[in-house]
């Protein structure tokens, strides 16, 4: 504990002198009190100047206030005579007990102020009495709190419970929603899937006896009929233009530079249409010479028209086919045929899942 002198008010530190006063208790340097080496025998009853001065001044009023007394309780002139001698006598020897007591009280308060030290007293009072309390009744107040805390959160934790069980049903109840949605959006993708196919084999069995011609170049003034005549004739097929229901230039899906419209002619019937192709497989093609177009020697290719989705399906077999050495692929009544070679037996792709079949 660190303690200032009273009079320079600077700290006293611990291998410093000082003493205290045996009135005030405050402490002081022994060297501001000038108080040397043989003090020892008046630490005890030793008092600051102040506390001198105010014992002084105290000491006075109280033979003051003797005196009054003393002067109010004095007899008459008559009885002064009388007792005179006895009161003289009686006065001095009562005062000068009054202060010799004050002195004893002021030396024994002194002396119990100064036997340990004050400060430690109350420290060891203060850990033998007091703090036994504080802890006892900071344990019940935490006790307290937690029993609080505990039921709160056991609160808490129901409604979390509750509010738990709540969503787990909703979430069920949306778990059975979504597998319903899923059945019937996996029933609707099936059914999606069967139109569009039925709806794709309409598409393909309306251009049965259709011819598609792909690049043979685009002449000014050009007749479609003729030129399919023309083609026909270098199959070995006599056309007649009856025979023809419509021959047109079409625009293809992609378009690229340079690349002359396809043209598409529709026959009167299919025997027609297998009729050429059999016939330009047999010459082993066609070329823009053998129709009587002059100008650069050209070949074009005279197919069947499949519809968009067969002619996908037909590119990816191709590639497929190409991958895993197959010799031969061809398409016959809008239908796609592979064979690895001469001697094994075709293979029919009319959907995806056909795809599989090419190993």
């Amino acid at each position: 504990m660190v303690f200032t002198c009273k009079i320079c008010t600077d700290n006293i530190a611990v291998t410093q002198k000082r003493i205290k006063c045996s009135h005030c208790l405050l402490y002081y340097h022994t060297e501001c009190v000038k108080i040397g080496k043989d003090s020892a025998g008046i630490r005890a009853q030793w008092k600051c100047q102040n506390c001198k001065i105010k014992n002084s001044k105290l000491a006075t009023s109280e033979v003051d206030k003797k005196k009054k007394a003393h002067k109010s309780q004095t007899p008459t002139e008559s009885e002064s005579d009388k007792y005179s001698t006895s009161s003289s006598t009686n006065s001095t020897p009562n005062l000068n007990q009054d202060l010799i007591t004050k002195d004893k009280n002021e030396n024994l308060e002194g002396t119990l102020f100064n036997s340990p030290d004050i400060l430690e007293q109350f420290e060891s009072i203060f850990d033998n009495k007091v703090k036994p309390m504080v802890e006892s009744i900071f344990n019940e107040l935490k006790v307290s709190l937690i029993a609080e805390i505990r039921k709160e959160m056991a609160k808490e934790i129901k409604g979390l419970e509750e509010e738990n069980a709540q969503l787990r049903i909703e979430y069920e109840n949306l778990d059975e929603k979504c597998k319903k949605l899923e059945a019937k959006i996996t029933q609707t993708d099936t059914e999606v899937s069967e139109l569009q196919k039925q709806i794709n084999n309409q598409q393909q069995w309306a251009r049965m006896s259709n011819l598609e011609i792909v690049g043979l170049p685009e002449l000014p003034k050009e007749s479609p009929i003729n030129l399919v005549i023309e083609i026909a004739k270098h199959a070995g097929v006599t056309l007649k233009h009856e025979q023809i229901e419509f021959a047109s230039r079409v625009q293809p899906m992609q378009s690229k530079p340079g690349r002359p419209k396809t043209l598409v002619a529709k026959l009167k019937n299919r025997e027609l249409k297998d009729a050429i192709l059999s016939g330009l497989r047999k010459v082993r093609g066609i070329s823009t010479t053998d129709i009587g177009i002059g100008g650069d020697h050209r070949r074009f290719y005279v197919n069947e028209h499949l519809t968009p989705k067969n002619k996908q399906l037909f590119n990816k077999a191709k590639s497929i086919a190409s991958d895993k050495s197959y010799k031969f692929i061809w398409i016959r009544n809008c239908s796609i045929f592979l064979r690895r070679n001469e001697e094994s037996p075709a293979l029919t792709i009319s959907s995806e899942n056909d795809l599989n079949k090419i190993k």
